[in-house]
């Protein structure tokens, strides 16, 4: 339903999904995920949760902000890579496979292991309806440093196993 709403004025329901996406137990934050899905199948709607995941991805607060700051934003950064799997599966949207690529292999690079399972969540997630090749050059071209790469393929393989 917050979907729906979110389709006419996503503004409507920020407050909802930055709550959802910023609670303590992965099942609520997921919710934040599957209206934001819900957002982005509707065409005119589809920009607007993108900006707002672009937005999640990004959201690094500054080293003098509180342990509530810095948990939320961990949070918002969990959120979006458990929901770019979502937009990248939505049917005849190569665009936004791309965008989900993209934001994963940046989101790859995060200094939280608790994001980067979110991300290997994901990638394990689309393997079932994209072509293999594009995980498999993703795990294998990812840009980040090797330590990164490493936690990022050990939990794709955790997850896979």
């Amino acid at each position: 339903m917050v979907g729906e709403v979110g389709k006419n004025r996503i503004e409507d329901i920020l407050g909802i999904l930055d709550t959802w996406a910023t609670h303590e137990f992965g099942r609520i934050a997921k919710t934040a995920g599957i209206a934001l899905q819900q957002v982005a199948m509707d065409p005119s709607s589809t920009q607007h949760a993108l900006r707002l995941l672009h937005n999640w991805s990004i959201d690094i607060p500054p080293q003098e902000a509180d342990e509530d700051a810095r948990r939320k934003a961990i949070g918002r950064r969990w959120a979006c890579a458990a929901t770019l799997w979502r937009i990248a599966l939505i049917e005849s949207r190569s665009d936004l496979l791309d965008f989900a690529l993209q934001h994963l292999e940046k989101l790859a690079r995060d200094p939280s292991d608790y994001v980067v399972s979110s991300v290997a969540y994901a990638l394990r997630m689309m393997v079932s309806a994209i072509p293999l090749e594009r995980i498999v050059s993703f795990l294998s071209e990812n840009r980040s440093e090797g330590a990164n790469r490493c936690r990022l393929t050990t939990s794709y393989q955790r997850l896979s196993g």
